[in-house]
């Protein structure tokens, strides 16, 4: 009952806390006074809370409330079962987390790092010391972003690493990232094992264990990252080259940072002060509420750096968004916003037409079709998987065999990664280096180097909606009520979307939720956030807004239908 009491107190003292987002933010300095006491209150709780919780793992990590599923105690639970599953798994496993045995394991050790979240550091500590116990090398990376796990994983040899975030969730949410050794995101069979080895010891108390940080190797992840694209994507991004067009003056530079852990990057990889005339800045205080928004690259989050940049005079203006762990990135030139769904697009085309690579192209099934359209007109091959970047892993290896090359995959939710440079992670830093390598050398602003594009092969109009899930339903039963809804609807069939249009469809995506495409060109996709309890609903339209916008209108009164 006590530690239920704790987690009811949690959560009111984060309502309180996140009130008005997105909005007019009440606490806007977590130093203020009356601030600081919450924040001081939901630390002693995620201290003390023993209540265990369901560890499940999403898209991208187990990510929950700091205070109710996320405490000192349930990271030191979820460390014992991965433990635990590295000791039990079979050759199989073994080789998908890439070590020969256990003791292999040990040896190689363990990255563990975080973002800038509230407990971030105490949660990353009870991880060293659990591993500390059964006598793993730990490497700590302190704060550090996404990608550079993966990078340095690869380069450090390691067996695998630990990420203490959850994105771009809010703030008061923390998360459980595992990578394997080849630096990608974990595939469904760790994942599993994971979640199973983990909910095993929920009932067990642990004592916090102390962390010898005598026998802990702190790292430079951002140095490491450096050597690494250097060795492997020279061809493609070449730093000292970008450096010098910065400082040039033609372009000016915008970069919020969000708060996050990448705010130290702009000076740690391009020199940037922030003093310089043509770049801005934004965000690079440690704001652990983030100011009370929501810390994803959204269209709404760049009005600070659309501001800046329709004051500057430049030839040529770019501005980013870069969430809070460094793997999403949005896109400006100060009037016109470019998401992902069209700078993965242009990034491909640019990299096959300008830099000659060879390769395909590989995009998840709920990222616009654009990039179909580009792949058909440079007769290359599209690889379609399933949400999440870990499907990309097999496609941006070195050693990927030609047939599955990619010069890049990206999924519409902001994530991106350029193929060959062995970073098997969503990496915004390399989506931004690559941006300003577009500018530098074909002396075209973004948005008009995709509209172009556009007029060579279509306007895709895309929308996206979100069905909030009543009840507490576990994925299995999501995906048991969707797939009753993928059963209603076959191939040739002609769906009557309303009263004045009727679409034929021509081709049915099952797996992943349920996606439909129709002879128009245009599609449906109804799938589960692996992150959040909510139904994604996604439309597309080759013909026009209104179009897209019925679509997407049919799509989500009919989960409403099935999830009421």
């Amino acid at each position: 009952m006590e530690n239920l009491s704790k987690e009811i107190e949690a959560e009111k003292i984060w309502e309180e806390l996140l009130e008005g987002v997105n909005d007019k933010p009440k606490h806007k300095n977590p130093k203020k006074s009356g601030t600081k006491k919450l924040i001081e209150e939901i630390k002693e709780i995620a201290r003390t809370n023993t209540e265990p919780t369901k560890v499940e793992f999403g898209t991208s990590g187990w990510r929950g409330t700091i205070g109710i599923s996320h405490t000192i105690q349930n990271f030191i639970r979820v460390t014992e079962g991965l433990v635990e599953m590295v000791k039990t798994a079979d050759k199989n496993l073994l080789k998908e987390i890439g070590v020969r045995n256990f003791a292999e394991f040990q040896k190689r050790g363990i990255i563990v790092g975080r973002d800038n979240r509230l407990m971030g550091e105490e949660f990353a500590e009870s991880v060293i010391g659990t591993l500390q116990r059964h006598n793993i090398k730990v490497y700590y990376a302190g704060m550090a972003p996404t990608p550079e796990y993966s990078a340095a994983v690869v380069q450090l040899n390691a067996a695998m690493s630990i990420n203490i975030t959850p994105s771009h969730n809010p703030a008061n949410y923390s998360g459980y990232k595992v990578n394997p050794a080849d630096g990608g995101p974990s595939g469904e069979n760790i994942t599993k094992a994971l979640e199973k080895c983990g909910n095993k010891f929920m009932n067990e108390i642990f004592e916090k264990p102390k962390v010898n940080w005598k026998k802990v190797k702190k790292i430079n992840t951002a140095k490491l990252y450096l050597k690494h694209i250097k060795k492997y994507i020279p061809h493609i991004i070449d730093i000292n080259k970008i450096k010098k067009y910065i400082n040039s003056g033609e372009l000016s530079l915008a970069i919020d940072f969000m708060h996050g852990a990448t705010r130290e990057r702009g000076e740690a990889f391009l020199n940037l002060s922030g003093k310089e005339p043509n770049v801005k800045l934004i965000n690079t205080d440690d704001n652990i509420l983030f100011h009370g928004v929501k810390p994803e690259p959204s269209a709404k989050n760049m009005i600070e750096v659309e501001k800046w940049l329709k004051k500057q005079k430049t030839k040529f203006k770019l501005g980013v968004l870069i969430d809070p762990d460094g793997d999403r990135i949005r896109f400006t030139n100060g009037i016109t916003q470019v998401d992902m769904n069209n700078y993965g697009a242009l990034a491909f085309y640019y990299l096959c037409d300008y830099k000659k690579l060879k390769g395909g192209v590989a995009k998840t099934i709920a990222t616009s079709n654009f990039v179909n359209a580009i792949a058909r007109g440079l007769k290359r091959e599209l690889f379609e998987t399933k949400v999440g970047f870990k499907y990309f892993r097999d496609y941006l290896k070195p050693s990927t065999p030609a047939n599955k090359r990619v010069v890049c995959a990206f999924e519409e939710s902001d994530g991106f990664s350029i193929g060959g440079a062995n970073i098997l992670e969503k990496d915004a830093f390399a989506a931004l280096l690559l941006a300003i390598e577009i500018i530098r050398t074909t002396k075209t602003d973004l948005v008009e180097y995709l509209n172009n594009l556009k007029k060579e092969y279509g306007i895709y109009e895309a929308k996206k909606d979100a069905v909030e899930i009543l009840g507490d339903l576990t994925k299995e039963q999501k995906a048991e009520i969707i797939a009753k809804m993928d059963k209603t609807f076959k191939e040739g069939e002609v769906l009557k979307i309303d009263e004045k249009c009727s679409k034929k469809i021509i081709k049915k995506f099952s797996g992943d939720g349920v996606k439909l495409e129709f002879e128009d060109r245009s599609n449906l996709l109804v799938r589960q956030s692996g992150t959040e309890p909510i139904i994604k609903v996604y439309a597309e339209s080759p013909i026009s807004k209104e179009d897209c916008e019925i679509i997407l209108k049919f799509g989500v009164a009919i989960t409403k239908k099935y999830f009421s």
